[in-house]
C-alpha cells in the first residue's frame, strides 16, 4: 500500500490494492472484495487463478464459478454474514476446474459489499474430500432405500443425495428392461406384472433440459469401464450403466453446465453409488417375490389377501356344518390417496399401521384381520351377526384415525359389512362382493360412516 508524505492526507489507494492484502496472501492463494451487487472491486494477486485483474474487475464475482447452481456459491459474494470453509468449483484463466475453499465476510464500513480469501484445495486433498463424500452418499443411499418399503421408493431421495454431493446441475436415473413389453403385460402401481417379474422407474432431479451433450463412440472413458464422459457446448455429462437381472440396465446420468469438470474420482463415486443402488434393487425383488408367496402382510404383520382368503374359505366350510353365522367387515381409509400425495407414501404406511392397531383394540381377540388392498383391511368375525357388528362399525367410524405425524392429522373411516346367516349356503366370493358393495356405498355417501349389505345387494 502506498502512503503519502503528508501525515493527514493519505494518497488514494491503488485500484487493485487491498489494505489487508499482504496479510491475507500470507495465508491464502487469493483475496478479493466486492460491492453490494457482488461485483469484484479488488483482486489479489495480480493474476489470481491465472486471471488478469482487467478480465474480472467490474464484473460479477460469480463469473469465476465453474458450475452454475452450486449450493450457496453465488450468494457467497453478497453475504451479510460470515461464511467459512465453503468449498466451490472456480474456473481459472484457462477455464479449467479449480477447487477452492472460500472464507467470506461482510466488508468493513457497512458498505454492503464483501471481502474474502480463497485457498486452493490440492488434488490429493480433493481425493480425500471425494472419499469422504463417497462415504456420506453411500450411507445416505443405504439408509434411505433400506428404510423404504419397497426399497425402490427410496430411489428419488438417493438420486437427490448424489446430485447434491457432486453439485450437478441435473441428474436422472432410469432403467432399460431387457425385453419387449407385450399386450399381455400389465402395469400396476408402477410395477410391470409379467413372466419376467421386473419393474420400471425413471426419476429426475434438477431443471429439465432437452439440450444435453451427445455421447459418441469417441466419448471419454475413465479407467472404470462403466463410466463415460461426453462434452460439447451444452456442458458435460457423466453416464454410468450397470446391468442387473431384475431390472435390465440401470443408468445414472449427471449433468454440469460447464466442460472439463468431471474428475475420475467423481466417476468412481458415481459408479460406487449406482452399485449400491442396484444391489438394493435386487434385494427389493427378492423381498417382493418372497412376500408374494407369503401369507402375511409385511407392513402390518396381519394376514395378506391370500392368507386371509385361505383362512376364511376353510372357516366357511366349518361354519356350514355347525350352522353358525359370521360377518365379513371391510374398513377403508377415506382420502388416503390425497393424503399420500401431500405427506408422502411413508405417511400412508403409518396410517395403515395405525388402522391395524385401532381394529385390534375394537374387535375381539379371536377375530381375524387381513390386509386385502392398499387401504382396505378386512375383519372376519365368527358367530357375530349384523347387530353385533353394527356396534363395532359405529365405534370405528366415531373413533376415526388420529395420526401423530409432523403435522397432526385425523382421517375418517368407512365400513361395509355383510353377514352370512347360520343356514345360508354362500361362497366367500359372494360374501366379499356384498361387503365391497356396502363399503363403496359408504364411501359414495361421503365416507365417515358404515353400510350393511342386505341379501338383496
Amino acid at each position: 500500500m502506498n502512503v503519502s508524505t503528508s501525515p493527514t492526507d493519505p494518497a488514494p489507494a491503488q485500484p487493485n490494492a487491498l489494505p489487508w492484502g499482504e496479510l491475507a496472501l500470507s495465508a491464502a492463494d487469493l483475496a478479493f472484495e466486492t460491492d453490494r451487487r457482488g461485483v469484484l472491486t479488488r483482486l489479489l494477486p495480480g493474476k489470481a487463478l491465472g486471471h488478469t485483474p482487467e478480465a474480472l474487475l467490474g464484473k460479477s464475482a460469480a463469473e469465476m464459478l465453474l458450475v452454475e447452481g452450486q449450493p450457496l456459491a453465488p450468494a457467497l459474494f453478497q453475504t451479510r454474514t460470515v461464511a467459512r470453509g465453503k468449498a466451490v468449483w472456480l474456473r481459472d484463466g484457462r477455464r479449467e476446474a479449480v477447487r477452492v475453499r472460500l472464507d467470506v465476510a461482510p466488508a468493513p464500513g457497512n458498505t454492503g459489499g464483501t471481502c474474502g480469501i480463497g485457498i486452493i484445495i490440492p488434488a490429493d486433498t480433493l481425493s480425500e474430500d471425494i472419499s469422504l463424500a463417497r462415504t456420506r452418499v453411500l450411507a445416505r443411499i443405504s439408509t434411505t432405500m433400506r428404510s423404504a418399503f419397497p426399497p425402490r421408493r427410496g430411489l428419488l431421495p438417493a438420486l437427490e443425495a448424489i446430485t447434491a454431493t457432486l453439485s450437478a446441475t441435473s441428474a436422472r436415473i432410469w432403467n432399460e428392461p431387457d425385453f419387449t413389453e407385450t399386450d399381455d403385460d400389465v402395469i400396476e402401481d408402477g410395477t410391470l406384472r409379467s413372466s419376467q417379474r421386473t419393474f420400471r422407474f425413471d426419476h429426475h432431479v434438477g431443471p429439465e433440459t432437452a439440450a444435453l451433450p451427445r455421447i459418441s463412440p469417441s466419448a471419454k472413458r475413465f479407467s472404470n469401464e462403466h463410466s463415460i464422459v461426453a462434452e460439447d457446448s451444452n456442458g458435460s455429462l457423466i453416464v454410468v450403466r450397470i446391468r442387473i437381472r431384475c431390472a435390465g440396465t440401470v443408468v445414472l446420468r449427471l449433468h454440469r453446465a460447464e466442460t472439463g469438470v468431471w474428475a475420475e474420482a467423481e466417476a468412481l463415486l458415481c459408479y460406487t453409488a449406482l452399485s449400491a443402488i442396484t444391489s438394493l434393487l435386487e434385494f427389493d425383488v427378492v423381498m417382493t417375490e418372497t412376500l408374494r408367496d407369503s401369507r402375511f402382510d409385511f407392513l402390518t404383520g396381519e394376514l395378506n389377501e391370500n392368507g386371509f382368503n385361505d383362512y376364511v374359505g376353510r372357516a366357511i366350510k366349518r361354519l356350514a356344518k355347525d350352522s353358525t353365522p359370521a360377518t365379513l367387515m371391510l374398513v377403508g381409509i377415506d382420502g388416503l390417496g390425497q393424503f399420500n400425495e401431500t405427506n408422502g407414501p411413508d405417511a400412508g404406511d403409518h396410517a395403515v399401521c395405525a388402522l391395524t392397531r385401532t381394529l385390534r383394540e375394537i374387535v375381539r381377540p379371536r377375530d381375524v384381520i387381513g390386509r386385502i388392498n392398499g387401504d382396505i383391511l378386512a375383519v372376519w368375525l365368527e358367530t357375530a351377526d349384523q347387530f353385533t357388528v353394527s356396534e363395532r362399525a359405529n365405534q370405528i367410524c366415531l373413533h376415526g384415525l388420529p395420526l401423530l405425524l409432523d403435522t397432526p392429522s385425523h382421517l375418517s373411516l368407512s365400513v361395509g359389512f355383510a353377514t352370512r346367516s347360520a343356514r345360508a349356503d354362500e361362497t366367500l366370493a359372494s360374501l366379499t362382493q356384498r361387503a365391497r358393495l356396502a363399503l363403496r356405498s359408504a364411501k359414495m355417501a361421503g365416507g365417515n360412516g358404515w353400510r350393511f349389505a342386505s341379501d338383496e345387494i
